[in-house]
């Protein structure tokens, strides 16, 4: 389950950075499954690449049966893309 959801983020060009799971109790008695995942994004996405990474979330999410799938995704500034810090 944990694959499908990181290799469906690195398919869209996400590089995960954290990622949990838990199993919650609910009101109704019930345990919810949830995924949390922090990710960073280095390229520019259109409107229509987000909508259709969000499509492709939503349906891996209903196959899964998971109950919360939480993405936090922080764009890297232009200037840093592709720069790599060295110590001196």
């Amino acid at each position: 389950m944990l694959a499908s959801i990181t290799e469906s983020l690195a398919n869209h060009g996400l590089s995960l950075e954290n990622v949990t799971t838990s199993v919650r109790h609910n009101k109704k008695s019930g345990c919810d499954f949830v995924v949390d995942a922090d990710c960073t994004l280095t390229r520019h996405l259109d409107q229509d690449q987000i909508k259709a990474m969000v499509d492709d979330l939503n349906h891996l999410k209903q196959e899964l049966d998971l109950s919360t799938v939480d993405i936090r995704v922080q764009r890297l500034a232009a200037e840093r893309r592709g720069t790599i810090r060295t110590s001196e």
